[in-house]
């Protein structure tokens, strides 16, 4: 997930930054639909921590405190 990220950042950026410079609202929606054509998961929000051995998201596999073994 974390390639997708990098490969469409500088993408993503140039596109953010054209739709403040462009004054009028038709182009602003043709620069969104570039935003939105890109993968979901290339979005840095969609980033987050995951676990090395099991993948699971948020937590690590040594810090569960809530299961018992």
């Amino acid at each position: 997930m974390q390639k997708l990220e990098q490969k469409y950042h500088l993408i993503r950026r140039s596109s953010k930054k054209e739709i403040s410079k462009v004054p009028s609202l038709s182009e602003k929606w043709k620069i969104h639909g570039k935003l939105q054509s890109s993968p979901r998961n290339s979005a840095p929000t969609r980033l987050h921590r995951r676990c090395f051995s099991t993948g699971r998201p948020r937590v690590s596999q040594g810090l569960r405190s809530g299961r018992k073994a």
